[in-house]
Formats: C-alpha cells, sequence, structure tokens
C-alpha cells in the first residue's frame, strides 16, 4: 500500500492576479520509502522467461603427416539443450545529489536437474582415450550484482523522462557451479582436457552477451515506472464548474533530487474571466501570503506513518484557484423552484427558520427564490489546530424574493 501526505503549504510571493502561473504551485516528494515501494513494484513487474542458448558444436579429425590419407583420430562435441534463467531479487533505489542511485541483485541458473542440458562426446583412435558419452550438464545458481543510476528530467512540453545511465554488472560465475552427470566423467573429463575446453571459457562467451542483454530490462521497468508515475500530472483543459468555465494548466516544471528524496515541482495557473455579478469593490488580486517552503522530507510531526509520496500544495495558488472560482461568478446563484438545484421546493413556509416574525407576513405559503452574490471578500485557505485544510469566507449574501399581496 503506498501512503500518500498532502500538505497546505505557505510561500513568501505578492499578491496574484486572475490566470497568475505559479512555478511552485505543487511538489510531489517521493521519499525513501517510496523508493522502496517503487523498487519492490519493480521485482514483481520483470518477466522471467528463460532464454534458450544456441547448440555448441565441434568436429575435427587429425591425420598422420607422413602419410595425410590416412586418418590417426576423429571427434565430435555438442553441447544441446542448454538455457539460462534470469530472476531478480533485490533492488534498491538511493536518492543521491542531483541522481538515483540503483543496485540490485540477481540469480542466474543454467538448466536444472529436471532439465539439464547434454553434453557429448565421442572420439576414436586417439590411441589413450575412447570415448562416446552423453552427460547431462547443470549449472547451480550463481549471483550477479549490478549497478546504475537513472536521472531524471523535465522536458520541453512538460513530461518526465527517466534515463538510465551506465550499467556494471559483475557474476561469480566459476567451474564449481557446473556439475556433470549420467556419464563415465573422468573419460568426459580427460577427453575436454585433451582438447583444451574448459566449460567457463566454453559458455561464457554465449553467456556473456546473454546477461548483456538482460540485465538493462530489470531497469528498463523502472525506467518505465517512474515516468508512468508522474504521466498524469499534464493538465491543459476547461472545466466547467455550475456552468462557468475554467481553465486549468498543470505541468512538471522541475525535478530535484537529494539524499533525503526525489521532488517533482508543477507549475499551474486557473483562469477565468471577471463576472459582472461581483459587487463594485471586488479585489482584482487574491491574498499574499508568507511562509517558507519546507524542504524534502520535513512534514509536519504527528503523522501516523511516514509517507511514501508526499504532496505539497503553495496555498498562495490555492487561494488564486478560490479567487478565480469567486471572480469567475460561480458564487452568484439563483435559485428557484425551476432550477432543479435543490431536493424540496421553496416557499415562505421556510422563511419562519430564519426568523419566527416572518412567518406573520404571509396568510398563505407563496413560491420564494434565493438569489445568492458574494461580497468583496474572496474565500481563501485557511489551517487551524483542528483541521488541515479549511475554506474561509467572511460573507455571501443572501436574498429571499417572493409575493406578497399580489405584489
Amino acid at each position: 500500500m503506498t501512503f500518500v501526505s498532502l500538505f497546505l503549504i505557505s510561500t513568501a510571493h505578492a499578491s496574484w492576479p486572475l490566470g497568475t502561473n505559479f512555478n511552485n504551485a505543487i511538489s510531489l516528494d517521493v521519499t525513501d520509502y517510496g523508493f522502496q515501494v517503487i523498487s519492490e513494484a519493480t521485482l514483481d513487474a520483470v518477466p522471467l522467461e528463460p532464454i534458450y542458448i544456441p547448440e555448441i558444436y565441434e568436429y575435427d579429425v587429425g591425420y598422420d603427416p607422413l602419410f595425410g590419407w590416412i586418418e590417426l583420430w576423429e571427434y565430435e562435441f555438442s553441447v544441446t539443450n542448454m538455457w539460462v534463467g534470469l530472476s531478480l531479487d533485490e533492488m534498491e533505489i538511493t536518492p543521491s545529489t542531483d541522481i538515483l542511485l540503483v543496485s540490485g541483485a540477481a540469480s542466474i541458473q543454467i538448466n536444472e536437474p529436471g532439465d539439464p542440458g547434454v553434453l557429448y562426446a565421442w572420439a576414436e583412435g586417439l590411441g589413450f582415450l575412447s570415448v562416446g558419452e552423453s552427460c547431462d550438464l547443470v549449472v547451480d545458481p550463481f549471483d550477479l550484482d549490478f549497478d546504475t543510476s537513472i536521472s531524471v528530467t523535465v522536458l520541453s512540453d512538460g513530461t518526465i523522462d527517466a534515463t538510465i545511465g551506465d550499467l556494471v554488472w559483475d557474476t561469480t560465475f566459476s567451474s564449481d557451479e557446473i556439475t556433470l552427470s549420467g556419464c563415465a566423467i573422468g573419460d568426459i573429463n580427460e577427453f575436454l582436457v585433451w582438447l583444451g575446453i574448459d566449460l567457463v571459457e566454453l559458455t561464457w562467451p554465449i553467456l556473456e552477451p546473454i546477461i548483456d542483454s538482460q540485465i538493462p530490462t530489470f531497469t528498463a521497468d523502472l525506467e518505465t515506472t517512474l515516468e508512468d508515475l508522474f504521466a498524469v500530472v499534464v493538465i491543459d483543459e476547461e472545466i466547467d464548474l455550475l456552468g462557468t468555465p475554467l481553465g486549468l494548466k498543470l505541468a512538471p516544471s522541475d525535478v530535484q533530487i537529494t539524499t533525503d528524496g526525489m521532488r517533482i515541482s508543477m507549475s499551474s495557473a486557473v483562469s477565468t474571466e471577471a463576472h459582472a455579478c461581483l459587487p463594485d469593490n471586488a479585489p482584482t488580486a487574491s491574498q499574499e501570503t508568507s511562509f517558507d517552503m519546507p524542504w524534502i522530507g520535513d512534514y509536519p510531526s504527528g503523522l501516523s506513518t511516514s509517507p511514501h509520496i508526499a504532496g505539497l500544495i503553495d496555498d498562495d495558488f490555492v487561494n488564486n484557484a478560490l479567487f478565480s472560482v469567486y471572480s469567475s461568478g460561480a458564487l452568484c446563484l439563483n435559485l428557484d423552484n425551476n432550477s432543479g438545484a435543490l431536493p424540496i421546493d421553496l416557499s415562505t413556509g421556510l422563511l419562519g427558520f430564519i426568523h419566527p416574525g416572518y412567518a406573520t407576513l404571509f396568510t398563505t405559503p407563496a413560491p420564494v427564490s434565493i438569489r445568492v452574490s458574494p461580497s468583496e471578500h474572496p474565500p481563501i485557505a485557511q489551517t487551524s489546530d483542528t483541521s488541515d485544510f479549511a475554506i474561509q469566507m467572511e460573507e455571501l449574501h443572501l436574498d429571499f424574493l417572493t409575493e406578497i399581496d399580489g405584489r
């Protein structure tokens, strides 16, 4: 389970008119705990399909140096049904200065007892050795360690690009891991010594490029995971708010990586036109605030757990977005029984709940319409001891319209 925390943060700026673009409107911090989750997800996502090695085959004939048509010896050697399996066992992502360091461990297996490779050797005329054997060949799993790095940048179109750096790996593969069975092992070993064949040297030129091609698949999935994690945060569209259009833009603007984690800063702007229903003394810009943006890992005390991803929202941006909603006229409402906006009918009988004296003005219930209009005080974001986030609005005017005695 990924734990996400969201914090409202104030930063020091001037006042902001409609449509202002905030470079650090929203910041998403991936913490050490978050990178652990990403690493675990990568372990589960890497496909582990066996890779089959082409047949290794060698044949030769030796002739008498004096009488070239006389065969002195002849041999045939092959290794078939060999495959390589790689499994990713560990991966760790460590944030560093401007880069992510990635280290991991994998296991490599060449065949298994239930599905061994087949080593075939046949020779005649060697004098001291005559052989015709097929052996089962299995290589015990051996370890492979790898290291690489990932740089994360914001492209010109606002998307996140993760790039894998040079990959370095090392392995413990040796002849001690190779097991031959089901044959006269002494004869086979003597035959291989005569040929000058070392099974490690024989298989390594084939195994090495397979490892070179497969290890990048481990980190490639990690690269995709990081890019997909923030792919959904690019927005440029118009939204409808109670029939009022609001333009919304949101895209990554910067990436910062330190030893504490990675921060994706996103720019955003909410745009609209000032509505004619606003009072004459309505403000032309949102209220400024003053506070410092905390650094990665510096979150409010008292959290029940450490977040994997922490979201920080600049309240200058929130206030400007609320100011845009206010300026758009979305709070200027006309409610009546024909609007369909309320689940009950509006009548003069409801006015008695506001003040008992209103009930005496009406001998029979009559339809009522309500006109909602904002004051010169737009809504603003607030924090308090009882809540992490609240919206405060000082005044909202309500006008009740009805007929009395037909007027």
